[in-house]
């Protein structure tokens, strides 16, 4: 592949580090600062020839990567162990949302005087005075079965 093509890629990245991560931590800087060097890196190999992967020029560049490397993983562990708390926080209140969620999708379950917790208006009010009720409550002792959807015309 053409080298210019990652010069390109690597200066793109490091902009979009720079531009748009780096309101969300300083880190950003510095990565995206080293990606602008990579890409500056890769474009003066490809342009002069003189071999910037090989030799000193090579160790320079390997010893610049690992030590950015180094600081990019300092600074990911501090973050993360100060965030550690809310990341613990969070994980519980996902878990807590599914396990109400799974809940829900249950059948209600009856509470302590035996209803089933949901509102009197909810159920459809089927009896009259005179009725085939149970004790007048609106509950009939025949069930009714569901209508059907409309069928559609072919």
């Amino acid at each position: 592949m053409n080298p210019y093509v990652y010069a390109v890629l690597w200066l793109l990245v490091g902009l979009i580090l720079l531009i748009r991560f780096g309101r969300e931590n300083k880190i950003f800087y510095l990565l995206g600062g080293f990606f602008l060097v990579l890409g500056v890196w890769w474009g003066a190999d490809a342009y002069t020839g003189a071999g910037l992967f090989e030799g000193v020029w090579g160790w320079v560049l390997r010893g610049l990567t690992a030590a950015v490397l180094v600081i990019a993983c300092v600074a990911y562990y501090r973050e993360t162990k100060k965030n550690r708390a809310a990341f613990e926080a969070e994980k519980k209140e996902q878990a807590a949302a599914r396990k109400a969620a799974l809940e829900g999708s249950a059948l209600p379950e009856e509470t302590e005087n035996g209803e089933d917790g949901g509102d009197a208006d909810d159920a459809p009010q089927g009896g009259t005075a005179g009725s085939d009720t149970d004790a007048g409550n609106g509950e009939s002792e025949t069930p009714v079965a569901p209508k059907e959807p409309p069928r559609r015309r072919s």
